[in-house]
């Protein structure tokens, strides 16, 4: 009995394991101008920047120089979210400094200069947390938005 009963656990066992993890979503592709969430977007942001610099330490200049390109599309999306108007002016600059520092990566990238892309990704880093900390405070104060 007890050996059918080790049999059976190990049978399931092997079926829990083979159905693997949930499938993450491709923070890489491009949205096309629309998410659902405020949380998509910044979570895209964080994950290309986090991505960019994995890259650079592994000395992969083409992967540092699409993820710039991304994280340019990505600061349109957040500077094109809805907000309240009287932080739209903020955020709209805050956008804006983000999509300057991610074009100056790709320059960096390009040109393969450690110095200047060292320093713009840990710009690029700041930045990024920058947006959570002001974007948290406003899904926590404004429960009605996306």
């Amino acid at each position: 009995m007890i050996r059918h009963a080790m049999l059976v656990f190990g049978c399931l066992f092997l079926l829990g394991c083979a159905n693997g993890p949930e499938p993450r979503p491709n923070l890489l592709q491009p949205l096309n101008g629309r998410t659902d969430r405020v949380g998509d977007i910044l979570d895209r942001a964080r994950y290309q920047a986090t991505s960019a610099t994995e890259a650079f330490y592994l000395d992969d200049w083409n992967r540092l120089d699409s993820l710039s390109l991304s994280l340019q599309d990505t600061a349109k999306l957040l500077a094109a979210l809805p907000l309240p108007i009287e932080r739209q002016k903020d955020y709209a600059a805050a956008g804006q400094r983000l999509t300057e520092l991610s074009t100056q990566l790709r320059v960096a990238a390009r040109e393969k200069n450690v110095a200047d892309t060292s320093n713009l990704l840990a710009k690029v880093g700041l930045e990024v947390r920058t947006w959570q900390a002001a974007f948290g405070a406003i899904i926590t104060e404004s429960p009605s938005m996306p």
